[in-house]
């Protein structure tokens, strides 16, 4: 089987963090570029996991891909465009023997093959898509 979804990053990730002064006041300032993009990428990995988990769960299937797609901005006409910005083969024995509780999402996708360019501070390239 295989299944794509969109990310739609831009609206669950938070643009801005709230913390607390010394003086009990809350103080909101825009989030750095790497901890967003270090957010995206463990927003996205949780997400095709999520996918996954319920497909396996639904349906009697032995391999799954999961394609992740999100918005990027042709720099050549402005306009947007979806792409694939994460690509996941997983098999259901190997899925299954996750232990989900202790799991960092990014990292347990390096786990599986799959194709995926992130960078801390560029975030996601798009990538090509996995076939069976």
């Amino acid at each position: 089987m295989e299944v794509e979804f969109k990310v739609n990053s831009h609206d669950a990730i938070p643009q801005e963090i709230l913390s607390l002064t010394s003086t009990n006041k809350i103080s909101k300032k825009a989030i750095t570029k790497t901890m967003y993009n270090d957010l995206y990428q463990d927003y996205t990995c949780s997400c095709i996991i999520r996918v996954a988990r319920e497909l396996f769960a639904l349906l009697p299937i032995d391999s799954l891909i999961v394609h992740a797609c999100d918005d990027f901005v042709d720099s050549a006409t402005g306009h947007n465009y979806d792409d694939t910005v994460v690509s996941v083969k997983f098999g259901r024995r190997e899925f299954l023997s996750i232990n989900f509780n202790n799991i960092d999402p990014s990292d347990a996708i390096e786990n599986f093959n799959h194709e995926m360019d992130f960078q801390k501070l560029k975030g996601f390239s798009p990538v090509g898509r996995l076939k069976f």
